[in-house]
């Protein structure tokens, strides 16, 4: 509800304050030990995994697979001062994951074909919210996918896949086990819709 967001917004807008002042060029784990301290919270340090091999696997997409895969590339969608980034070469065996990058997936897409070379029907994956409840996975190729994202009103915080991998562990029945929308797998293609399932999924 509208409370709800005005009090995470103040709770941010406080937290950034508190941070600022303490460590203006730390790094993850220190601004983490700082904050806790400045705010005289107990704290448990845990090393944490990036979104750019999680939040893909929540979604059925591994980013690295025998005989499909034997690279990871990770971008970001902007570069210094708004632009966009330098881009890799397209190369079959390899994997490239973006991180906000869901605001300009047209001109990325666009810019992938054009001027690293990757096939108009290479496949893409968007994984929206991973490990939410309302995550969702949007698949389609590179010629494809910004009109499904937008079909689908997909949002931040999304991570784009793009590579061979998309659709290794995806099958049809994934599709339809979720209401058979093209293009759309809900909670993860069946196989790990969230925290909890991930724990159970690994015996945890």
């Amino acid at each position: 509800n509208d409370t709800a967001v005005l009090n995470y917004s103040f709770l941010q807008t406080s937290m950034c304050h508190r941070l600022l002042p303490i460590n203006r060029s730390s790094t993850t784990p220190k601004i983490a030990l700082s904050f806790t301290r400045a705010t005289k919270q107990t704290h448990k340090h845990t090393q944490g995994v990036s979104a750019a091999f999680s939040a893909p696997l929540l979604g059925s997409i591994p980013v690295t697979h025998r005989g499909i895969s034997n690279q990871v590339v990770m971008c970001t969608g902007y570069g210094r001062d708004n632009t966009s980034p330098d881009l890799i070469r397209y190369h079959e065996e390899q994997t490239v994951v973006f991180l906000m990058a869901v605001g300009r997936l047209r001109e990325l897409c666009r810019n992938l074909v054009s001027k690293a070379g990757y096939p108009k029907d290479t496949p893409v994956g968007i994984v929206e919210r991973a490990g939410c409840p309302e995550q969702r996975t949007v698949v389609g190729t590179m010629d494809t996918i910004a009109d499904l994202a937008e079909r689908y009103d997909v949002k931040p915080p999304s991570t784009i896949v793009v590579g061979e991998v998309v659709n290794v562990l995806l099958t049809e029945e994934d599709y339809d086990s979720f209401g058979g929308e093209e293009g759309v797998v809900v909670g993860g293609g069946g196989v790990i819709s969230g925290v909890a399932d991930w724990q159970s999924y690994f015996g945890q």
